[in-house]
């Protein structure tokens, strides 16, 4: 008994005609076995290839997320980050040696972890952008440790040059205001 589930709706009239899809089927039977097995087996071709797409660019994609983690690392880590280093230490030439090796080092280990050729290619053309951002912010580190370094070995020189005005000769107090005049410019 069907009167438990409720009245039947009255039918309504279509606003609208039914189209009829006058395109052929991807598989008409008209075309024969082999020419179905030859569409057939293009479509899962290309399925394939779209699907490896994929697999690929996730690879490449998990790689960089690894290097970006190691960058970051690099910069801001509390103890080892070069954005932590300051003064003379962090203008001497091993410094720029030092960080842009280690990264250096992370690209080529994590690209050896990739388990193809195009997932590892599209990786190390996005290895290069990062790799330009880094070295970007550890050269824009050194700079403005630079501008401090001399900064402060400015203000120390012409702290000494003061202290020693009023103990020396005058021959030396002349010396002395070249110097001050040469680190001022």
């Amino acid at each position: 008994d069907f009167t438990s589930l409720g009245q039947t709706p009255a039918p309504q009239t279509p606003l609208a005609v039914a189209k009829i899809d006058t395109q052929p089927l991807e598989f008409n039977v008209r075309q024969g076995p082999g020419e179905a097995m030859i569409r057939g087996g293009h479509e899962i071709t290309q399925a394939g290839i779209h699907l490896q797409d994929r697999i690929d660019t996730a690879f490449a994609e998990d790689a960089t997320n690894k290097l970006q983690t190691v960058a970051i690392h690099l910069k801001d880590d509390p103890k080892d980050g070069f954005s932590r280093v300051e003064g003379a230490s962090a203008i001497v030439p091993d410094f720029y040696k030092q960080y842009s090796g280690q990264f250096n080092g992370a690209v080529q280990s994590i690209a050896d972890t990739i388990p193809n050729d195009r997932a590892r290619h599209m990786y190390l053309n996005r290895a290069q952008v990062i790799g330009h951002q880094y070295d970007a912010g550890l050269l824009t580190h050194m700079s403005h440790q630079t501008s401090a370094y001399q900064d402060n070995t400015t203000k120390a020189t012409l702290q000494l040059l003061k202290q020693q005005a009023s103990t020396t000769t005058e021959a030396d107090f002349d010396t002395n205001m070249v110097r001050a005049r040469g680190v001022i410019d």
